[in-house]
């Protein structure tokens, strides 16, 4: 089988070295690599691989081109794991998944910075659980930290903090907090950093992106590889972590 992961400006995705491992760890006959494409390249793209992931900024626009929609994935309305069922196209969110295993079911007013198809999972999650959820797109920016004072959890779901360049907050809430980030290089970000600083839990892109890894692996190959937190785990102390559920 021949998957890739299907963005633009990815070459530093963590993802072809997860899946080449879990494939070698179960002897299984495949690739996968990057595929670094405009929006007009995704129709090329599925003629040339058997599935895939799909990140920044395909989340969405990959939509027009694929046949059926997991319930999941169409209440998210965004697709980050396409794969083929009987010669069909389907369209899967493993984003939302990994998020069901991440967010605690306590958290109840939830704050995301941005709007884009991770922000879209997000919102899915807390539908499914009745959980508040609001979204700072950038009309709302300078109004950001007004915004999440009186929230519980706050999620970047922008590229902010990718290769340690910028932070999307100045500041954060005194009170308990639950910051999570989905940038994972570096995988302590400048956002991270802060709520440490502060003595807020954190969760990491690392993690989410093992998580989604593993059922887009189980979409593709039947097999879902068990998650072990150790494997990704070597910035964060166990006094910074939320007690989440393990899958």
């Amino acid at each position: 089988m021949k998957l890739a992961l299907f963005g633009q400006n990815i070459s530093y995705s963590l993802s072809p070295k997860i899946h080449q491992t879990w494939m070698k760890q179960y002897g299984l006959e495949g690739s996968y690599e990057i595929y670094d494409c405009l929006e007009d390249g995704l129709p090329r793209a599925f003629d040339l691989f058997d599935g895939g992931n799909v990140t920044i900024p395909h989340k969405v626009n990959v939509l027009q081109l694929i046949d059926a929609l997991t319930p999941l994935a169409e209440h998210v309305g965004a697709v980050n794991t396409i794969y083929k069922d009987q010669g069909k196209w389907v369209g899967d969110n493993t984003d939302a998944m990994a998020l069901l295993e991440m967010i605690p079911e306590s958290m109840s007013r939830i704050v995301v910075l941005g709007r884009g198809g991770a922000a879209r999972a997000v919102k899915a999650v807390g539908d499914l659980r009745g959980q508040d959820v609001f979204f700072i797109s950038r009309d709302q920016w300078e109004n950001r930290h007004r915004l999440i004072a009186d929230a519980d959890m706050l999620i970047n779901a922008t590229p902010l903090g990718l290769m340690g360049e910028g932070c999307p907050v100045d500041f954060l809430p005194d009170q308990e907090f639950l910051v999570m980030d989905m940038v994972y290089n570096p995988r302590q970000t400048p956002l991270l950093n802060l709520a440490c600083e502060r003595g807020h839990k954190v969760l990491d892109g690392v993690e989410m992106l093992y998580r989604q890894a593993r059922h887009s692996f189980n979409r593709w190959w039947g097999i879902l590889p068990a998650f072990e937190l150790t494997a990704c785990e070597d910035k964060h102390t166990n006094e910074n972590k939320p007690k989440s559920n393990q899958a």
